[in-house]
């Protein structure tokens, strides 16, 4: 049922087979700012395959490279000089310079990489095992090395995997499975990487079926949100897990959030993009792409949201009011 769901689920997404979809789970983004606020890198096309630099000042792309069999990017080094991605069905860790260049390429010890840590000190995989089931391996990075921590193994089927900042935390989706080997329920489960013990799980108790469709942290850690199929993003306190805001879309599938240190922002399925401004969450933008962003996320400053494209092309909309600036 659910590798259904989640086949349906990439169908909307993308025009053609994206890595995600195609054996293990990229939750990554497509658009990340460099913390200086200089730089900017996206990952994008219909696999996607081409990896593009571009400036912030000029708001314009420089270079750009392709690799095979797609790609998923999973963020900057807490310097913002090297960006950690992978290609194909993630059996590879590349960190690339903001250059463009390779620097190294890391073969993963087993299954397909899904995410990697903000502090580049842990990594997760996923590996569909022949019962039907997945599992989650988790492992310290070190000196270009992958060191196993934990393995999470259940009957269960598993999604997205993010890790907090500070790399406190590994937020991950699993469904639950019953004796038929039919998803019973959906959740969300917080690791602690200390630990390796469960600090709480999540469900959206109204529609357990729902599969969870995007995760986010707050640059701080101090909040957690997640978002479902079903247009419903609720956010949390970190630690305590306290109910902080819930957010209603029906008929939207939640297909990504992002934060800022001042605002929160949600990309639906649908093309429809929202900005929230903290901690009150009132609406400061909204729009109905006719063409559905392959990715958003805000400038390291958080003064402007930047808006991907299928095609390549960005735009970048000011938060402070105004019209977005010209595509690249």
């Amino acid at each position: 049922m659910m590798r259904a769901v989640l086949a349906l689920f990439c169908a909307a997404f993308f025009s053609a087979p994206a890595p995600a979809c195609a054996g293990h789970l990229c939750t990554a983004a497509g658009l990340f700012f460099s913390p200086d606020g200089g730089y900017f890198v996206s990952g994008w096309g219909e696999t996607p395959q081409t990896i593009s630099f571009g400036t912030v000042k000029d708001k314009k792309f420089h270079k750009s490279i392709s690799l095979p069999r797609g790609q998923c990017l999973f963020g900057l080094s807490p310097d913002g000089k090297t960006l950690a991605a992978s290609y194909g069905t993630g059996q590879e860790l590349l960190k690339l310079s903001m250059r463009g260049e390779i620097l190294s390429n890391t073969a993963v010890p087993q299954g397909g990489l899904t995410s990697v840590s903000p502090g580049f000190r842990y990594a997760a995989t996923t590996e569909l095992l022949a019962n039907g089931s997945d599992v989650y391996r988790i492992y310290r990075l070190s000196g270009g090395q992958f060191s196993p921590l934990y393995v999470l193994a259940d009957q269960s089927e598993k999604g997205w995997a993010i890790f907090s900042p500070g790399d406190k935390y590994l937020a991950y989706y699993f469904g639950r499975l019953n004796k038929e080997g039919r998803v019973a329920g959906s959740f969300v489960n917080m690791l602690e990487l200390k630990t390796g013990k469960s600090a709480v799980s999540f469900q959206f108790k109204k529609d357990p079926l729902s599969p969870i469709s995007a995760l986010a942290f707050s640059p701080d850690g101090k909040l957690f949100a997640y978002g479902s199929v079903s247009g419903e993003t609720r956010v949390v306190a970190v630690p305590g897990w306290a109910p902080v805001k819930t957010l209603r879309d029906r008929g939207h599938t939640v297909r990504s959030i992002y934060f800022s240190t001042a605002h929160m922002a949600v990309l639906y399925g649908s093309g429809t993009v929202k900005v929230y401004r903290l901690p009150g969450f009132e609406t400061v933008y909204a729009k109905d792409y006719e063409k559905i962003p392959h990715a958003i996320n805000f400038t390291a400053n958080g003064k402007e949201l930047g808006v991907l494209f299928l095609n390549g092309r960005a735009s970048f909309v000011p938060l402070a009011g105004g019209k977005p600036s010209p595509k690249n």
